[in-house]
């Protein structure tokens, strides 16, 4: 199935191209691209072909008076020396291409998928005309070989698509910066993978002219979008992300283990800097694009300051100088950002000159720098902008004021902060701009505003101060062992209102878990509960200190919350059990049926980990009357592995083995709930549990013997010794004996848990014509792995090599008997009764009949879709059939089978 992603694009100014007709015209009127990797057909590789399926809003209007038939005319896409045919479309918005009258038209959509994206995008055209067969003898083919129609006769009109697609796009550049070092690209037009084509001219353009800095945005107010694809695109154009790249490919596009070029212009060059400033980022489906590269959200200011920085910092200092008076709000903050910190103070004075007399928009630009301009008159400019009217201005003045190394600095804050004893908020702006600094010479403002809180506090002031501050500044100071604030808070803790400022001090002072801490959150927490005010951050400080004074009002307000039906009101049950006695516990115990079916999850969880007397009970419990939604009790007992675990698990496996009674398959649901619960038994070497698995791997139901097969061979396949085991298989089929003997007990060293292992060795032992000792490790396999049919059928074989013929070939019966279906049972049945007909002491009339029964055997594995025909030719067991008329087409059956699942 194709991986489809849309790129979408919407174009509202109309482009045409006047046909041969003259009085005919085609108008492009809008155009969406939707891009694909379609998957190849290597097994086991993402390889495919990219694809774009592209839809367009057509238009085709008569301007002449003279009426035109357009009968037995379509529109195709040309690409390349290829003619594509529209897709078939079954609405009504596909256009009627039939008789126009004079000044008559007919619109609608057309769509066309291209595949592979041609070599060259430009010779994509859209084409009205007549579809015609080529009568020459190099006819073109398209990919599956069949050939590609053209027109019968010369294009009734043409609409080259990458030109339509540059002019309604209106590009516009213009060069900002030293030497017009960054390019500035608008567009009328969204960003898709059409238009990423017609961007890569003046992409080559710029850097032949060494512009290897570019911001992309919107011409107009209306913001347009730039795909996610073509983000990645932009992305992988940057020299940071191409550093590691063979060249022709782009990175950020490929999928992986794919070598296919997606449908993006390469060039040979990259660029320093590539920007999408103030456009939006659509989602384009496509699944290797899920990463987003690219912020269509950046302000065009900020992203023209950040790509001309780097040039400003090596231009000459004049030039900075010159741009600071620029009228482009980027320029001069590239200026700034690139040359504060080489200003001299005589040069800076321009700026300070700015920072006092400027606009309030020059003001902003200048405050976030004037930390890094050096000496007294930055500080003071600084100060005077932090105590002004202006909010926004003042704020962005205090944090650069808290962040300048300078020593006036300190004086100049502390003057700030005696201004804000009228002004509350800003003492808070200036706190938290100290706090974001992280520097050590605030310690003593930040403990100032906070003992401030706390005392409005206690009469339930908050002075307009927010949570998330009064965090930080606390935070801030803990850091740094402020002890005074430590004690004040333990003491105040219970009197801070209202409780959402109590709460992040609460789990502070829970993080923290020093014994005086904990006392007073104890305090807090215990008002708080007996208050009925109970939060999360309550919730959390009783799992932590585990009262059991507070189990019942925390038990009430669990259950208030949840008869109260609201989603968002609903509560967890494990602080009430962390706080709960044994006593308590029971009570809730007795409540079971009452429980939600999370609160029962919670409370099976609590009462396995203090391995409660009735969890297991709760669990079985659960598993009979819930048997859909009992993960965690599956798990739990999975987990607990007794005897009495394990029984209860296995009742339950069977209960829905039994519902699938009489259905070949089963259900989507039925399917999940049995995978998983076969996986958590097979996962165990208990005896009865491999028995129940093996039992399921004869059941009468497809879908259970699939199910319990894969997880036995997963098993397998987590067993330390596989590998070894695999190693042995290798080396006895290349003939060296010694060598796989040796490793084969190596295999039972590392797991004799392991029945294949056992089982492997009894074969081994039986064609060395120890029959004794291989019946002693079939005993050891069956005892491992009860009712496994491939030791059942090699018990019965083993049997007979050992004289014990009619005992041998009644067992073997009985189990083709219950299993019909399964080919070991059918192929080491048929063994057998060869092994019995080749005895010296079998009378002839014995021997034709058991060959004949050998050859039925055989025959009805073949059927099972037994395909190891040349084992079967190889097989010493069956060397009596060798000369039976039937073996040739036997060992033909096996070779024409195809491989099927067995």
């Amino acid at each position: 199935m194709a991986l489809a992603f849309a790129v979408i694009v919407c174009c509202t100014c109309p482009w045409l191209i006047r046909s041969v007709a003259a009085d005919l015209r085609m108008q492009v009127l809008q155009a969406k691209a939707t891009t694909s990797l379609v998957p190849g057909q290597q097994p086991g590789r993402l390889n495919g072909t990219w694809s774009v399926d592209i839809e367009l809003l057509i238009r085709v209007e008569n301007d002449g008076e003279t009426e035109l038939s357009l009968q037995g005319s379509d529109v195709f896409m040309r690409s390349g020396a290829v003619l594509v045919r529209r897709r078939a479309d079954g609405t009504e918005a596909a256009p009627r291409l039939d008789t126009l009258a004079g000044g008559q038209s007919v619109g609608g959509t057309v769509k066309f998928q291209l595949s592979p994206w041609p070599a060259d995008p430009g010779s994509l055209q859209l084409v009205l005309g007549v579809e015609g067969r080529p009568d020459d003898d190099n006819p073109v083919l398209d990919a599956e070989g069949r050939v590609v129609p053209g027109l019968s006769g010369e294009a009734l009109a043409v609409v080259p698509l990458l030109k339509w697609v540059s002019e309604s796009s209106r590009f516009s550049v213009d060069r900002l910066g030293p030497g017009g070092a960054l390019a500035l690209i608008r567009t009328q037009r969204d960003l898709d993978v059409l238009s990423a084509w017609a961007l890569a001219g003046p992409f080559r353009d710029l850097l032949r002219e060494d512009v290897e800095r570019v911001v992309l945005t919107s011409a107009d107010a209306e913001r347009r979008a730039v795909t996610d694809e073509v983000g990645v695109w932009l992305s992988g154009l940057q020299q940071n992300i191409r550093s590691n790249v063979r060249p022709g490919m782009m990175p950020p596009m490929l999928p992986p283990a794919v070598n296919i070029q997606p449908p993006f212009p390469v060039l040979d060059r990259s660029f320093r800097y590539l920007a999408v400033a103030e456009m939006n980022v659509s989602e384009s489906g496509n699944p290797f694009a899920r990463r987003r590269t690219t912020r269509g959200d950046l302000k065009l200011p900020e992203s023209i300051a950040e790509g001309l920085a780097p040039v400003y910092r090596y231009a000459p200092i004049a030039e900075a100088i010159r741009d600071l008076q620029s009228e482009v709000a980027g320029v001069r903050l590239g200026a700034l950002a690139g040359a504060v910190d080489r200003l001299t103070e005589d040069e800076a004075a321009a700026v300070l000159e700015r920072a006092r007399s400027g606009s309030v928009q020059q003001q902003l630009e200048v405050a976030s720098w004037l930390n890094q301009i050096p000496g007294r008159r930055a500080v003071l400019a600084l100060q005077e902008m932090s105590t002004g009217d202006n909010e926004e201005l003042a704020g962005a003045a205090i944090r650069g004021l808290a962040t300048s190394r300078e020593d006036a600095a300190e004086r100049a804050m502390a003057v700030v902060w005696e201004a804000g004893a009228t002004r509350p908020a800003l003492r808070t702006e200036a706190t938290a701009a100290m706090v974001r600094s992280g520097d050590d010479r605030w310690t003593a403002f930040v403990a100032a505003w906070v003992r401030d809180f706390l005392q409005l506090s206690q009469n339930g002031q908050t002075g307009g101060i927010q949570p998330e501050q009064l965090r930080g500044a606390v935070a801030f100071l803990l850091e740094r062992r402020h002890e005074p604030t430590q004690v004040l808070i333990r003491e105040q803790l219970p009197g801070i209102k209202p409780a959402k400022f109590q709460d992040p001090l609460l789990r502070i002072l829970l993080d923290q878990g020093q014994p005086l801490d904990l006392r007073a959150v104890h305090r807090a927490a215990d008002a708080r509960i007996r208050g009925g005010d109970i939060t999360l951050e309550v919730l959390y400080a009783a799992m932590i200190l585990r009262d059991s004074a507070w189990t019942e009002q925390l038990l009430a307000d669990y259950r208030q919350l949840r008869n109260s039906g609201r989603q968002e009101d609903q509560r967890s049950l494990q602080p009430v059990l962390a706080c709960a006695t044994a006593a308590q516990v029971d009570e809730i115990v007795a409540q079971w049926k009452k429980l939600t079916w999370t609160a029962q999850n919670e409370l099976l969880v609590h009462l396995a980990a203090v391995d409660h007397r009735e969890w297991k009970t709760l669990a079985a419990e659960q598993l009979r009357d819930s048997p859909d939604t009992a993960e965690t009790a599956i798990n739990l007992l999975s987990q607990e592995a007794s005897e009495e675990a394990l029984a209860v698990l296995r009742d339950l496996l069977r209960r829905q083995i039994a519902s699938l009674e009489g259905t070949k398959d089963a259900s989507a649901r039925g399917r999940d709930q049995l995978q998983r619960l076969t996986a958590q038994i097979a996962g165990f070497v208990h005896p009865e549990c491999r028995r129940l698995i093996n039992q399921m791997c004869r059941d009468s139901n497809e879908y259970v013997r699939d199910t319990a097969k894969e997880q036995r061979t997963n098993t397998l396949v987590r067993s330390p010794a596989v590998r070894s085991l695999q190693q042995e298989s290798q080396l006895r089929d290349a003939d060296r004996k010694q060598e796989a003997d040796q490793m084969l007990e190596e295999v039972l060293r590392l797991d004799p848990f392991l029945a294949e292992a056992w089982l492997r060795r009894s074969s081994v032992r039986m064609h060395a014509g120890s029959f004794d000792a291989a019946m002693e490790d079939l005993r050891r396999a069956a005892e491992l792995s009860p009712e496994h049919v491939e030791v059942e059928s090699m018990i019965s074989l083993v049997l007979v090599r050992q004289g014990k013929v009619v005992e041998g070939l009644q067992a073997a019966d009985r189990l083709i008997a219950s299993v019909p279906f399964d080919d070991y049972a059918l192929y080491n049945g048929a063994c057998s009764y060869a092994r019995a007909a080749e005895r010296a002491d079998t009378s002839a009339e014995d021997r034709a009949r058991w060959i004949a029964r050998a050859v039925e055997l055989i025959r009805a594995t073949n059927a099972t879709g037994f395909d190891d025909d040349e084992h079967l030719a190889k097989d010493v067991d069956l060397q009596i059939l060798h000369d039976h008329p039937e073996w040739p087409a036997l060992l033909e059956a096996a070779k024409n089978n195809t491989g099927r699942e067995r």
